[in-house]
C-alpha cells in the first residue's frame, strides 16, 4: 500500500493528506449489546516516531488484549507555520496487506497532543502521515467506563478520534453540536458510535455539513460504548439515557384508519376512512395526500396530474413537472399542496409555498427523492432521498440522515413527529430510522430485544415496503408493503389489510384519515 491507499479525510491545507475508514452500517434495527469489561488487561506498550514507520507509513505490529488507548504529540515548530498530523489503526492481514479500520487524530496546527481510546483487542498497525515532529505512544487502557451521562467536547478530543467508553443499560440519546471559526469554509460534522469490543463503527450518528449546527439521535440498545468523531470545527456531544416514560398499561389500539392507492389509480379506504372514490382515470397514479381532516384527498399521476376527491379542492398547479412526480402533500388548511418529483422539482398549488428545492439549488442528488412531508405548521417541508438524505426547507429543521453511508436497502418514506421536532423514515426492508423525538417502537423484519417477543415484533414483509405514516398521537406508526400488507407498531391500531389478496397493481400511495 502507498500513501495514496489513504481514504481522504480533507482539512483546508494545501498540503494536507488525510484518512477516513468508510463507514458500512446496516439498516437502522436494534439490537443488544453486551455489556464489555474496560479491566485492564495485557497487551504491549510501545512508541512510535518517525523513524519506525516502514515506507508505506505504517508502524510496526502491535498486539492488545483488551481496551487500549494512544497518547500522541506532535511538533511543526521547524517548519514556521502549521502542520498536518494523522494517525489511523490499520488491521495487518496474513498476505502482509493493512486495512484502514477505525479513524485517529487528524489535526492541523504548530503543535499539539491528545489521546484517543479504542475497546477492541487484536494486532493492530498505526498509519502516521505528517510532515512534523511527533510521537505516539500504544498502551494498554485500564480506566473504567464513564457514568450514564457524560459529555465529550473538541477541547478534549481536538478535531477528530475516538472517545473514552460510557455505559447505557437502556434506551439513551446522543445530543450533538458544532460551530466553524468564522471565515472558515463549511466543513463536516461526523459522529459514529462504536460498541466496545469492535472496532468499526456500530451505528450511524449525524452526519452535517455546513457552517454550524446540531441535533439529537436516539440509540434503543444498551451496553458500552464509545463515540468516533471526525470533525475540523469547535464540536461537542452529550449521551445521557432517555428517561422511561410514565407506566402505562400495553398501548391500545387507537381509533385509525388510512386509506391505499395503487399504480392504477384504485384507492382502498380501511378503518375510519371514508370511501370517497378512485382515480383510475388518470391512467396511472403515483401518490395520494389526504385533507387535514380526513375528509378528502388528492391522487396525483407521475405527470402531475390531480383529481381531487371528498372536500379536497380541485387546484391548477404552479409547474409543469419535468420528471415523475413521486409524492403529494396537503398544506396545513388543507386548501394547496406540494409535489415533488424523483429529481427534486417541488411544485405548489393553492396556498402551499415553494421554500426551496433540491433542483433549484443545482443540487446533484446521489439518489433521486422518493418522499416528500410537511411540518406540523405548514412552514416548511423535509424531502427524503433514496439513500436516506434529507433535505429541510422552511421551518423543517434537520435532525440527522443516512445520506453518508450505505443502507441495506433503500428508503421509501418519512413521516414527521407531530412536534415538528422529528422525523421517521423506512427503508424497503422495513428498517425504520427515528431522529430528533421520534420513538422506535419496532421495525418490520427485525426483532427488538427491548420490546415484548411476538405480535408486531416478528413481523417480516412478503414486499418491500413503500410507505409510512404514524398515528394521530404519535405513539405508533403502521408500514405498508407494495402487495398492500400492513404492519401496526405503537398504539397503531390495524384495521385491515391487502395482503390476503393483493391488487393486480403495487400500492404506491398510503396515507392517514
Amino acid at each position: 500500500m502507498s500513501k495514496s491507499d489513504f481514504v481522504s479525510r480533507p482539512k483546508p491545507m494545501h498540503f494536507i493528506i488525510a484518512s477516513l475508514v468508510a463507514l458500512v452500517l446496516s439498516t437502522f434495527a436494534a439490537v443488544a449489546a453486551p455489556a464489555v469489561s474496560s479491566a485492564a488487561q495485557s497487551g504491549d506498550t510501545v512508541t512510535f516516531t518517525p523513524s519506525s514507520l516502514d515506507s508505506n507509513s505504517l508502524s510496526p505490529v502491535f498486539a492488545e488484549q483488551g481496551s487500549w488507548q494512544i497518547s500522541w504529540t506532535y511538533d511543526c515548530s521547524q517548519f514556521g507555520m502549521a502542520g498536518n498530523f494523522i494517525a489511523d489503526v490499520f488491521a495487518p492481514d496474513a498476505n502482509g496487506n493493512s486495512t484502514p479500520i477505525a479513524i485517529g487524530p487528524n489535526e492541523i496546527g504548530n503543535q499539539g497532543s491528545g489521546e484517543d481510546y479504542y475497546f477492541a483487542p487484536g494486532s493492530f498497525k498505526l498509519g502516521v502521515i505528517s510532515e512534523c515532529t511527533w510521537s505516539v505512544t500504544v498502551s494498554p487502557y485500564s480506566g473504567a467506563p464513564g457514568p450514564a451521562t457524560e459529555t465529550f467536547s473538541s477541547s478534549q478530543y481536538t478535531d477528530s478520534g475516538s472517545t473514552s467508553s460510557f455505559t447505557e443499560t437502556g434506551p439513551w440519546s446522543m445530543q450533538w453540536s458544532y460551530s466553524c471559526p468564522s471565515g472558515v469554509p463549511q466543513d463536516i460534522f461526523i459522529g459514529s458510535i462504536v460498541r466496545s469490543g469492535d472496532i468499526s463503527p456500530y451505528y450511524p450518528g449525524p452526519s452535517d455539513p455546513n457552517a454550524s449546527g446540531s441535533g439529537t439521535e436516539n440509540y434503543q440498545d444498551a451496553g458500552q460504548f464509545n463515540v468516533e468523531i471526525d470533525s475540523d470545527c469547535t464540536w461537542s456531544v452529550t449521551v445521557s439515557p432517555i428517561p422511561p416514560a410514565t407506566p402505562t398499561p400495553t398501548p391500545q389500539a387507537s381509533s385509525a384508519g388510512y386509506w391505499m392507492l395503487d399504480a392504477a389509480g384504485n384507492v382502498y379506504p380501511f378503518g375510519s376512512a371514508p370511501n370517497l372514490g378512485s382515480a383510475t382515470s388518470l391512467g396511472s397514479a403515483s401518490a395520494m395526500a389526504a385533507t387535514p381532516d380526513g375528509k378528502g384527498y388528492w391522487v396525483t399521476s407521475p405527470g402531475g396530474s390531480v383529481k381531487a376527491f371528498g372536500d379536497a379542492p380541485q387546484l391548477s398547479v404552479s409547474a409543469t413537472p419535468s420528471s415523475p412526480v413521486v409524492s403529494i402533500v396537503s398544506t396545513h388548511s388543507g386548501n394547496g399542496f406540494w409535489m415533488v418529483t424523483n429529481l427534486g422539482q417541488v411544485i405548489t398549488a393553492g396556498d402551499a409555498q415553494n421554500f426551496g428545492s433540491p433542483q433549484a439549488s443545482g443540487i446533484a442528488l446521489a439518489k433521486g427523492i422518493v418522499n416528500m412531508v410537511a411540518t406540523p405548521d405548514g412552514g416548511g417541508y423535509w424531502l427524503l432521498g433514496g439513500d436516506g438524505g434529507v433535505f429541510s426547507y422552511g421551518d423543517a429543521k434537520f435532525f440527522g440522515s443516512t445520506g453518508a453511508i450505505h443502507l441495506a436497502a433503500p428508503a421509501t418514506a418519512m413521516f414527521p413527529t407531530a412536534t415538528g421536532n422529528g422525523y421517521w423514515f423506512v427503508a424497503t426492508d422495513g428498517g425504520i430510522f427515528a431522529y430528533g423525538d421520534a420513538q422506535y417502537y419496532g421495525s418490520s423484519g427485525d426483532v427488538n430485544p427491548l420490546l415484548p417477543a411476538g405480535g408486531s415484533n416478528s413481523f417480516i414483509p412478503a414486499k418491500p415496503i413503500n410507505g409510512m405514516v404514524a398515528s394521530a398521537d404519535g405513539k405508533g406508526y403502521w408500514m405498508v408493503a407494495s402487495d398492500g400488507g400492513v404492519f401496526a407498531f405503537g398504539d397503531a391500531g390495524f384495521v385491515g389489510s391487502l395482503g390476503a389478496s393483493p391488487p393486480a397493481n403495487p400500492i404506491v400511495g398510503f396515507s392517514p384519515a
